[in-house]
């Protein structure tokens, strides 16, 4: 489809995404020009709750079209996938790993497995978080909303939003990012209420279109299957290892902002949810969808008045690029700091961050090519990374002292060969080889931690 835009629509998506990278322009690291590295990626390690919880709200969630889509093909069951079980994670997350995130000196995912695991873990690390903070499934939502507005080709809409998303970023690192995302944030929840407004102000209230829906929409566990929701709370453990979140719970101020930060984050993720999921029942309830990803854009051509489609597509934009300069940010850190500085034997630098962010956008507008689907690059990245990093990562923060460096790239190398093994041999789907490698990846430390236990009596 393409959205179609009035002449004022066009002027405050624009004028959005300006306001959002003018600040990010404006509010610079302090540091920037004389090679700070810690004040570009961390923010000095000094953001406060308000500023810690609006950029890992803004930076959680991108995957909003991906919402639409799952809606159009599953239903309610949705929540079950998308919903609960990162909830859980990241409660858990908040009471556990995020205050000892803080209090540790590591930076990145790749220097903690190193400082506990020794540096061949370190380099398996490396790669695996590399795959992990790619931005390509929000770089390819982005380029579809761009798409649907224009009707220019994909490719050229990926790389018109990769020019336009990484600019702040570069040049300022962290902060330039936090202080978009507030300008980003209130778009995406501004946008997603004016659409529920007038999509119950055209349709009827929730009574309504709870009598109206398919019935299959309601059915639990639906299409999906147990199986797949079972997947799906797999992937959610993403969340532990999410360089993402690494990254804001290692710049919060104190621990106590990165614990009760992350569990405040939760209750906003829930509200989002909701805007998110209710306006996609209405849209496959009263709307004429064809290609599931455009759920929430065909609803949006059918209900909104000009000013309000506007600040709605202003929204979707702000809620996919918030999270695409997150990760640009993270992968940027990665390859520059973790493979180009470490091969180079220096420093971490701020020129090595940029080109890794710049690196970061083109592979990403290659794998998004490869990958033309939202959720498909979901569950591969997260396929590909949890088994190796999960437990490992969780043990070097939970209880460093009883880690051995013997066997540890090996723990995290099998888990990872035999979800590659059994995509490449086709002998089960990326869900049943991510959970039979996390099962070995257990099995795998439980043994070691048993051996060390034995040793020690």
């Amino acid at each position: 489809m393409t959205l179609t835009l009035d002449t004022i629509d066009i002027v405050i998506v624009a004028a959005s995404m300006l306001l959002a990278a003018g600040v990010g322009y404006l509010v610079q690291s302090a540091s920037v020009g004389r090679g700070s590295f810690l004040d570009v990626a961390l923010a000095g390690r000094r953001l406060t709750m308000p500023m810690f919880v609006v950029t890992l709200v803004a930076t959680w969630y991108g995957a909003v079209l991906s919402v639409g889509e799952f809606v159009w093909t599953h239903g309610i069951v949705v929540i079950l996938c998308f919903g609960v079980p990162y909830y859980i994670a990241a409660v858990l997350y908040g009471l556990v790993v995020a205050p000892r995130i803080r209090n540790a000196p590591s930076v990145t995912i790749p220097e903690q497995i190193g400082r506990v695991y020794g540096p061949a873990a370190s380099r398996i690390a490396t790669v695996l978080v590399a795959v992990v903070t790619s931005p390509a499934p929000y770089l390819l939502m982005a380029a579809e909303l761009l798409h649907a507005m224009t009707g220019w080709s994909i490719l050229i809409s990926m790389f018109i939003v990769s020019v336009v998303s990484i600019g702040y970023v570069v040049r300022g690192g962290l902060r330039s990012d936090v202080a978009a995302n507030i300008v980003q944030l209130v778009l995406m929840y501004g946008g997603f209420v004016l659409l529920l407004i007038f999509a119950m102000q055209r349709f009827g209230g929730l009574g309504v279109l709870a009598e109206t829906m398919a019935p299959s929409l309601l059915q639990v566990p639906g299409t999906i299957g147990w199986h797949g929701i079972a997947a799906w709370w797999a992937i959610a453990l993403q969340t532990f290892v999410d360089p993402n979140i690494h990254q804001r719970a290692a710049a919060a101020s104190t621990p106590s902002v990165a614990r009760r930060g992350m569990l405040i984050s939760v209750v906003f993720w829930m509200v989002f949810d909701l805007l998110t999921i209710t306006t996609a029942l209405y849209a496959v309830t009263f709307a004429d969808v064809h290609r599931a990803v455009e759920t929430h854009l065909v609803l949006a051509q059918l209900v909104l008045p000009p000013i309000a489609k506007g600040i709605f597509v202003g929204g979707v934009f702000a809620a996919i690029l918030s999270t695409l300069d997150g990760y640009a940010i993270v992968q940027g850190m990665t390859i520059g700091r973790d493979i180009i500085d470490t091969l180079r034997g220096r420093s971490a630098s701020v020129t090595s961050f940029r080109i890794g962010v710049v690196i970061s956008a083109l592979t990403s507008m290659l794998l998004a090519l490869a990958i033309p689907s939202v959720i498909e690059l979901f569950m591969t990245l997260a396929g590909l990374v949890v088994p190796g990093l999960l437990v490992p990562l969780l043990l070097s923060y939970i209880m460093p002292q009883r880690m051995q460096e013997r066997g540890s790239a090996l723990r995290m190398l099998v888990p990872t060969l035999i979800v590659l093994c059994m995509q490449a041999c086709s002998v089960a789907d990326m869900a049943t080889s991510m959970l039979t490698a996390l099962i070995v990846s257990v099995t795998l430390h439980g043994i070691m931690l048993w051996r060390e236990r034995k040793m020690s009596i």
